[in-house]
């Protein structure tokens, strides 16, 4: 019976180790169109997203790429070469950063050039105990001055 009682407090542990353990946020995947119904543009030209995040470009069109990097200045953080209508290229963001990119054909000539920024998740809101009056956060800008108002003196009639 004592065997018993121990598995009963090594469940009753590990189920409240469980519950409280804090699950990781899930990272996001962005899409971005390539070329889309022919034309020579990035769709959206520009994602901001977070660290573990992914950007998933999709071939709207024929002969293009994504390339890190300024047009004819590729800096080899990826490059997905010549793809076609249909094929998808993804790419999983660990730091934070502005990432250019262009297609490789299109950069130049056409401006076919998008942006990936990577910014640091806004921290969570503090949480107050209880009594615990929150935070004032200074005020901004010019401090206004209540007017001065003219009172008009009523005689009876």
């Amino acid at each position: 019976m004592r065997i018993s009682s121990w598995r009963l407090i090594l469940i009753i542990a590990t189920a409240v180790s469980l519950i409280g353990y804090a699950k990781p946020v899930s990272a996001t995947t962005f899409n971005v169109t390539i070329g889309p119904n022919g034309n020579l543009v990035f769709s959206p030209s520009s994602v901001t997203i977070h660290p573990g995040d992914q950007v998933k470009w999709t071939w709207g069109s024929d002969g293009h790429s994504t390339t890190s990097g300024s047009p004819g200045m590729p800096n080899g953080i990826w490059d997905s070469g010549l793809r076609n209508q249909g094929a998808t290229f993804t790419r999983t963001f660990n730091s934070t950063g502005t990432f250019p990119y262009y297609c490789i054909p299109h950069g130049g000539c056409c401006a076919m050039v998008g942006t990936v920024m990577v910014v640091n998740a806004s921290p969570p809101r503090r949480r107050l105990r209880r009594g615990q009056a929150p935070r004032q956060r200074p005020r901004q800008g010019p401090v206004l001055q209540p007017r001065q108002h003219r009172h008009l003196l009523q005689l009876p009639l």
